[in-house]
């Protein structure tokens, strides 16, 4: 804590002269996971964000905080960054987040507003990926050259692990791009990773472009010392094209990758991320190990802003000489009616045999508008079944019913309730499990919102921007406060 103090003086010059902007995020929960007590328990997480421009300089802070009423409480200063941009060179030194092509080698990230928490350590955090390091950069003249040098941190060890084990691993690399022509960027990569007094070296290389009618990218890592595309050979492919016509967008995108889980990258995972809950928990995972596959879509525009979009993906594991297959066809039609409503259906049949789910049949619907000038309804259903390995009970069904209502442009409250036979979730001899909860969000003002939740929640799987994450159930109340400074 001194330590953060004494940063907090030495900056805090700048932070007088520079214009300030920030925001903070709270979030205070009473509760616990299903079954676990007291049932009661309860802490608060706390990030506090701030960042001072002046001139060409740029300095960013992240304070974080969990207070709880045992020793897995903290007081951190997580992140701090000095940049300094001047004619297209960029220095940054401190806490960065960086990404080497499309992420199969090198992917840092941050999901915000999102608080991670731990399974073991029951400690919250914020759910980030960076480099703790120096980042230099040079955009001009047709180039984009970056190379880096510091640590990532492995978010998934919690903060009560301590810095040497959240950044175990030293990262060093360099990324150069060059603008051909519009049809022609290629780039080429090296990375070496120091880890456990083991070096091992990385090289790449990227191609991407673009027209009038389309896009394409194709990326090529591997381990250096191997021969590229070989049996035994660490690597990662990506490819992907995009085609374009006034009322028709066609998109397909294939994955190689074997023996590419690396800690410090997140390869294209090339399946669809679904806005709606019930698919979204039921996002494939990709295994960077072994995992070959390819996504196609394409979209119509049916008039006046009415859409088709039509999906299908396939991904091949092979782990222990077992092949596991998943597949996914999906199809949606969003439509607007009444003026001020609009609806969106969608089917969906997939299976994974990673997670020993087949025949999963998904299906649902949900219809908004306004009712009056300033007040909005909402209405969501969503449907699934499925068949699963080693389970009890022939056919495993989700439900999700969700009816919200709000007043424009402050407030919302909605109700959620999800119902399951799944035998995983039931802790007690029931045969079905319920999870209804109340959702309240209020905009006090252009700078301050609240975020109610009462009830229960359903764990699972979650994924965005191609991230997957565990939430863990929870029973109780949640309030967030977020503030813009």
């Amino acid at each position: 804590m001194n330590k953060a103090l004494l940063i907090l003086f030495v900056l805090l010059p700048l932070f007088i002269r520079a214009q300030v902007t920030g925001s903070n995020q709270a979030v205070f929960q009473i509760g616990n996971l299903p079954e676990q007590q007291p049932s009661d328990r309860s802490n608060l997480y706390n990030q506090l964000n701030l960042q001072a421009n002046w001139q060409n300089i740029q300095l960013v802070l992240r304070a974080e905080s969990y207070a709880v009423d045992d020793r897995r409480k903290y007081n951190n200063i997580s992140q701090k960054l000095l940049r300094y941009s001047y004619n297209g060179f960029t220095v940054q030194i401190g806490n960065f987040y960086e990404m080497f092509g499309r992420g199969s080698l090198l992917r840092m990230y941050e999901i915000p507003g999102t608080v991670y928490e731990d399974t073991g350590t029951r400690q919250r955090y914020g759910f980030y990926r960076d480099i703790e390091g120096l980042n230099l950069r040079y955009e001009k003249n047709g180039w984009d050259v970056s190379a880096v040098y510091g640590r990532p941190l492995d978010l998934i060890i919690p903060p009560a692990y301590g810095r040497e084990q959240r950044r175990s691993r030293l990262v060093q690399g360099v990324q150069a791009l060059y603008n051909v022509s519009p049809l022609w960027r290629p780039g080429l990569v090296y990375l070496r990773s120091d880890a456990n007094k083991q070096s091992t070296s990385y090289w790449g290389a990227l191609s991407e472009g673009r027209a009038e009618m389309f896009d394409y990218y194709l990326e090529y890592n591997q381990q250096q010392g191997f021969d590229p595309l070989r049996e035994g050979t660490p690597y990662a492919l990506y490819g992907a094209f995009n085609f374009y016509l006034d009322a028709v967008a066609l998109s397909l995108e294939y994955k190689d990758y074997k023996k590419f889980t690396l800690g410090f990258n997140e390869p294209p995972p090339t399946v669809k991320e679904h806005s709606f809950t019930l698919l979204n928990r039921s996002t494939h995972s990709p295994e960077p190990n072994s995992e070959t596959g390819f996504q196609l879509e394409a979209l119509f525009n049916v008039g006046d802003f009415n859409t088709v979009t039509l999906n299908a993906s396939r991904a091949v594991n092979q782990i222990a000489g077992f092949e596991a297959v998943f597949y996914e066809y999906y199809a949606d039609l969003q439509y607007f009616f009444y003026e001020t409503w609009q609806g969106k259906a969608f089917v969906d049949y997939s299976q994974d045999e990673l997670l020993g789910e087949t025949e999963r049949y998904t299906a649902g619907f949900q219809v908004e508008g306004g009712i009056t000038a300033l007040w909005g309804l909402a209405l969501e259903i969503q449907l699934q079944q499925l068949k699963r390995r080693f389970t009890p009970v022939d056919v495993v069904a989700n439900q999700l019913f969700s009816l919200s209502l709000s007043r424009a442009p402050d407030f919302s409250v909605a109700f959620l309730l999800e119902r399951s036979n799944d035998p995983i979730e039931i802790y007690n001899n029931d045969t079905i499990i319920y999870w209804p909860a109340l959702l309240v969000n209020y905009q006090m003002d252009s700078h301050t919102s609240f975020n109610l939740f009462y009830g229960r929640r359903r764990g699972g799987n979650a994924c965005t921007g191609g991230i997957c994450y565990r939430v863990l159930p929870f029973n109780g109340l949640e309030l967030q406060i977020t503030t813009r400074i």
